[in-house]
Protein backbone atom coordinates (compact mmCIF):
# COMPACT_ATOMS: atom_id res chain seq x y z
CA UNK A 1 0.00 0.00 0.00
CA UNK A 2 1.21 3.51 -0.79
CA UNK A 3 0.01 6.96 0.16
CA UNK A 4 -0.27 9.08 -2.97
CA UNK A 5 0.66 12.73 -2.60
CA UNK A 6 -1.42 15.60 -3.92
CA UNK A 7 1.31 16.42 -6.45
CA UNK A 8 1.35 12.84 -7.75
CA UNK A 9 -2.42 12.83 -8.17
CA UNK A 10 -2.29 16.22 -9.93
CA UNK A 11 0.33 14.90 -12.36
CA UNK A 12 -1.82 11.89 -13.19
CA UNK A 13 -4.94 14.03 -13.61
CA UNK A 14 -3.05 16.40 -15.88
CA UNK A 15 -2.92 13.54 -18.38
CA UNK A 16 -6.16 11.80 -17.41
CA UNK A 17 -8.49 14.31 -15.71
CA UNK A 18 -11.29 11.77 -15.25
CA UNK A 19 -9.25 9.53 -12.96
CA UNK A 20 -9.75 10.15 -9.26
CA UNK A 21 -8.39 8.74 -6.03
CA UNK A 22 -10.85 6.91 -3.80
CA UNK A 23 -9.16 7.36 -0.46
CA UNK A 24 -11.15 4.80 1.53
CA UNK A 25 -10.10 1.94 -0.75
CA UNK A 26 -6.82 3.52 -1.93
CA UNK A 27 -7.69 2.97 -5.58
CA UNK A 28 -7.55 5.09 -8.69
CA UNK A 29 -10.82 4.91 -10.60
CA UNK A 30 -12.51 6.54 -13.54
CA UNK A 31 -12.16 6.96 -17.28
CA UNK A 32 -8.81 6.83 -19.01
CA UNK A 33 -9.56 8.81 -22.15
CA UNK A 34 -6.87 9.78 -24.62
CA UNK A 35 -5.84 10.75 -28.11
CA UNK A 36 -2.52 9.26 -29.12
CA UNK A 37 -0.09 8.59 -31.91
CA UNK A 38 2.97 6.43 -32.48
CA UNK A 39 5.84 8.10 -34.31
CA UNK A 40 7.64 4.90 -35.23
CA UNK A 41 9.79 4.92 -32.12
CA UNK A 42 7.66 6.14 -29.23
CA UNK A 43 4.04 6.22 -28.15
CA UNK A 44 2.73 9.71 -27.42
CA UNK A 45 -0.28 10.88 -25.45
CA UNK A 46 -2.44 13.50 -27.17
CA UNK A 47 -1.98 13.03 -30.87
CA UNK A 48 -0.62 15.90 -32.92
CA UNK A 49 -2.17 17.12 -36.20
CA UNK A 50 0.49 15.54 -38.42
CA UNK A 51 -0.58 13.34 -41.31
CA UNK A 52 2.63 11.33 -41.14
CA UNK A 53 1.35 9.52 -38.05
CA UNK A 54 -1.78 7.48 -37.46
CA UNK A 55 -3.84 9.05 -34.71
CA UNK A 56 -6.26 7.07 -32.60
CA UNK A 57 -8.39 7.51 -29.50
CA UNK A 58 -9.44 5.37 -26.58
CA UNK A 59 -11.68 5.49 -23.54
CA UNK A 60 -11.62 2.80 -20.87
CA UNK A 61 -13.10 2.61 -17.36
CA UNK A 62 -10.22 1.53 -15.14
CA UNK A 63 -9.54 0.61 -11.56
CA UNK A 64 -5.95 0.71 -10.30
CA UNK A 65 -5.58 -0.97 -6.92
CA UNK A 66 -2.70 0.56 -4.96
CA UNK A 67 -2.99 -2.20 -2.35
CA UNK A 68 -2.40 -5.20 -4.62
CA UNK A 69 0.51 -6.13 -6.87
CA UNK A 70 0.93 -8.66 -9.65
CA UNK A 71 3.73 -11.19 -10.20
CA UNK A 72 6.09 -8.46 -11.43
CA UNK A 73 5.31 -6.24 -8.44
CA UNK A 74 3.18 -3.78 -10.43
CA UNK A 75 -0.09 -2.41 -9.08
CA UNK A 76 -3.05 -4.46 -10.25
CA UNK A 77 -5.22 -2.90 -12.93
CA UNK A 78 -8.72 -3.79 -14.08
CA UNK A 79 -10.89 -2.57 -16.95
CA UNK A 80 -14.27 -2.38 -15.23
CA UNK A 81 -16.54 -0.95 -17.92
CA UNK A 82 -16.88 -4.16 -19.91
CA UNK A 83 -15.38 -2.65 -23.07
CA UNK A 84 -12.28 -4.82 -23.05
CA UNK A 85 -14.34 -7.97 -22.62
CA UNK A 86 -16.59 -6.96 -25.53
CA UNK A 87 -13.63 -6.24 -27.80
CA UNK A 88 -12.04 -9.57 -26.90
CA UNK A 89 -15.25 -11.44 -27.80
CA UNK A 90 -15.62 -9.54 -31.07
CA UNK A 91 -12.06 -10.37 -32.09
CA UNK A 92 -12.43 -13.95 -30.81
CA UNK A 93 -9.21 -13.55 -28.86
CA UNK A 94 -7.81 -15.86 -26.25
CA UNK A 95 -8.30 -13.86 -23.04
CA UNK A 96 -4.79 -14.47 -21.70
CA UNK A 97 -2.59 -15.11 -24.73
CA UNK A 98 -3.86 -12.45 -27.13
CA UNK A 99 -5.46 -9.83 -24.89
CA UNK A 100 -2.99 -9.89 -22.00
CA UNK A 101 -5.63 -10.45 -19.32
CA UNK A 102 -4.73 -12.49 -16.25
CA UNK A 103 -6.73 -15.38 -14.86
CA UNK A 104 -8.30 -13.16 -12.17
CA UNK A 105 -9.48 -10.68 -14.81
CA UNK A 106 -6.81 -8.10 -14.09
CA UNK A 107 -4.78 -6.59 -16.92
CA UNK A 108 -1.26 -7.81 -17.65
CA UNK A 109 0.07 -4.31 -18.29
CA UNK A 110 3.75 -5.15 -18.72
CA UNK A 111 6.85 -7.08 -17.76
CA UNK A 112 9.47 -5.36 -15.63
CA UNK A 113 12.45 -6.51 -13.58
CA UNK A 114 12.34 -5.98 -9.79
CA UNK A 115 14.87 -3.14 -9.90
CA UNK A 116 12.73 -1.35 -12.51
CA UNK A 117 9.60 -1.72 -10.38
CA UNK A 118 11.42 -0.39 -7.30
CA UNK A 119 12.36 2.77 -9.20
CA UNK A 120 9.00 3.28 -10.86
CA UNK A 121 6.78 6.02 -9.41
CA UNK A 122 3.01 5.66 -9.40
CA UNK A 123 2.86 8.62 -11.80
CA UNK A 124 5.10 6.92 -14.34
CA UNK A 125 3.19 3.66 -13.88
CA UNK A 126 -0.12 5.29 -14.78
CA UNK A 127 1.07 7.75 -17.42
CA UNK A 128 3.35 5.34 -19.25
CA UNK A 129 2.67 1.69 -18.40
CA UNK A 130 -1.11 1.66 -17.95
CA UNK A 131 -1.58 4.14 -20.79
CA UNK A 132 0.54 2.00 -23.13
CA UNK A 133 -1.54 -1.09 -22.33
CA UNK A 134 -4.86 0.54 -23.11
CA UNK A 135 -3.42 2.43 -26.10
CA UNK A 136 -2.35 -0.97 -27.48
CA UNK A 137 -5.97 -2.14 -27.32
CA UNK A 138 -7.30 1.15 -28.70
CA UNK A 139 -4.92 0.95 -31.67
CA UNK A 140 -6.05 -2.58 -32.47
CA UNK A 141 -9.70 -1.59 -32.12
CA UNK A 142 -9.20 1.43 -34.43
CA UNK A 143 -7.10 -0.12 -37.20
CA UNK A 144 -7.95 -3.82 -36.77
CA UNK A 145 -4.29 -4.74 -36.44
CA UNK A 146 -1.82 -5.17 -33.62
CA UNK A 147 -0.03 -2.06 -32.45
CA UNK A 148 3.48 -1.57 -33.88
CA UNK A 149 5.19 -1.00 -30.54
CA UNK A 150 6.66 -4.04 -28.83
CA UNK A 151 4.97 -6.50 -26.55
CA UNK A 152 6.10 -9.60 -24.71
CA UNK A 153 4.12 -12.81 -24.95
CA UNK A 154 1.76 -13.52 -22.09
CA UNK A 155 3.16 -17.01 -21.46
CA UNK A 156 6.91 -16.37 -21.69
CA UNK A 157 7.13 -12.62 -21.22
CA UNK A 158 9.36 -12.73 -18.13
CA UNK A 159 11.89 -14.98 -19.86
CA UNK A 160 11.82 -12.76 -22.95
CA UNK A 161 12.39 -9.67 -20.80
CA UNK A 162 15.40 -11.26 -19.12
CA UNK A 163 16.82 -12.29 -22.48
CA UNK A 164 16.40 -8.77 -23.91
CA UNK A 165 18.01 -7.22 -20.83
CA UNK A 166 21.00 -9.58 -21.11
CA UNK A 167 21.45 -8.49 -24.73
CA UNK A 168 21.17 -4.83 -23.74
CA UNK A 169 23.88 -5.02 -21.10
CA UNK A 170 26.13 -7.53 -22.92
CA UNK A 171 28.64 -4.78 -23.75
CA UNK A 172 28.70 -3.39 -20.24
CA UNK A 173 32.00 -4.08 -18.47
CA UNK A 174 31.86 -6.07 -15.25
CA UNK A 175 33.50 -3.21 -13.34
CA UNK A 176 31.33 -0.49 -14.88
CA UNK A 177 28.55 1.10 -12.86
CA UNK A 178 25.41 -0.98 -13.00
CA UNK A 179 22.80 0.09 -15.55
CA UNK A 180 20.12 0.13 -12.83
CA UNK A 181 21.53 3.31 -11.33
CA UNK A 182 22.44 1.86 -7.92
CA UNK A 183 25.99 3.20 -8.13
CA UNK A 184 27.45 -0.28 -7.52
CA UNK A 185 29.66 -2.16 -9.92
CA UNK A 186 27.67 -4.22 -12.42
CA UNK A 187 29.34 -7.47 -11.28
CA UNK A 188 28.28 -6.81 -7.68
CA UNK A 189 24.74 -5.69 -8.47
CA UNK A 190 22.47 -6.96 -11.25
CA UNK A 191 24.86 -9.21 -13.18
CA UNK A 192 24.61 -12.27 -10.88
CA UNK A 193 20.81 -12.06 -10.76
CA UNK A 194 20.51 -11.67 -14.53
CA UNK A 195 22.90 -14.56 -15.15
CA UNK A 196 20.98 -16.83 -12.79
CA UNK A 197 17.66 -15.89 -14.36
CA UNK A 198 19.08 -16.29 -17.87
CA UNK A 199 20.36 -19.80 -17.06
CA UNK A 200 16.89 -20.80 -15.88
CA UNK A 201 15.38 -19.63 -19.15
CA UNK A 202 14.28 -22.59 -21.31
CA UNK A 203 16.18 -23.09 -24.55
Amino acid sequence: MIDMTANELASIQEAFPDLYLEGASNTLRGEMSFDAHFDGAQLHLNGIPDRRYRRFSGCFCVLIDLNQRDLCGLFKVWEVGGKLETVIKERQLAMCLDAHVNGDGSCCVGIFLPIEVQRMSVVRFVREVVFSYFAWHAYWETFNEKAPWGEYSHQNGIDEKIHDTMKLVSRLGRNARCYCGSGKKYKLCCLPRLQAAHQRRPA
